[in-house]
């Protein structure tokens, strides 16, 4: 397979995002070698795990410098998110339940892919409004219109609300077919 290297195309500039993209290409990198000398299901399904957890803490971290400039994209870029970690939920249960029905190669492929068009598309946006002179830190940020939180669930329903909350940021029809039948719930 191929590892993905941290030039300066990928760097953003902002020291905190740029750190934290070369840490995730370093899991990145670390489950190439891994899948390449066949390591167990369980070494594998470790950095699997430690990938999903780092790229969590990355997004909270990144989304919170969004929330600090004001920047005007972050409901966007948090939709990004909220995909990628839907996706990477679903596919690290699969991997959990039948681990020889993922595609490592292609899983990793995938991952390369995502995050370097993520760093060159939706990340270099936002370093570029940061590094706009007029730009300035906010002393209270607006309330954004996503809002990142944490819940604690079965761990069997957590795809479900993943795909919830994917649905409710995206905003259309089903978005208020959600909230009607929620709503429906709460009556009865």
């Amino acid at each position: 397979m191929s590892k993905i290297t941290f030039t300066a195309e990928l760097a953003t500039g902002i020291k905190a995002i740029d750190d934290d993209h070369k840490l995730l290409i370093e899991i990145l990198n670390t489950l190439d070698d891994e899948i390449d000398g066949e390591s167990s299901v369980e070494v594998i399904g470790g950095t699997l795990e430690a990938l999903r957890r780092y790229v969590e803490e990355h997004f909270n971290r990144e989304e919170s410098i969004m929330e600090h400039y004001g920047y005007p994209e972050l409901g966007a870029h948090m939709r990004q998110h909220q995909q990628l970690m839907y996706s990477a939920h679903l596919i690290l249960r699969k991997f959990h339940d039948t681990p020889e029905k993922v595609k490592l190669v292609e899983l990793h492929a995938f991952l390369c892919h995502w995050v370097a068009g993520h760093i060159m598309g939706a990340d270099k946006a936002l370093a570029q409004f940061i590094r706009q002179p007029s730009v300035k830190p906010l002393d209270k940020p607006p309330a954004s219109e996503l809002k990142a939180i944490t819940v604690r669930i079965p761990p069997d329903q957590i795809a479900t609300i993943l795909r919830c909350a994917t649905i409710l940021a995206e905003g259309s029809a089903g978005s208020a077919a959600l909230v009607e039948f929620i709503e429906t719930l709460d009556k009865g």
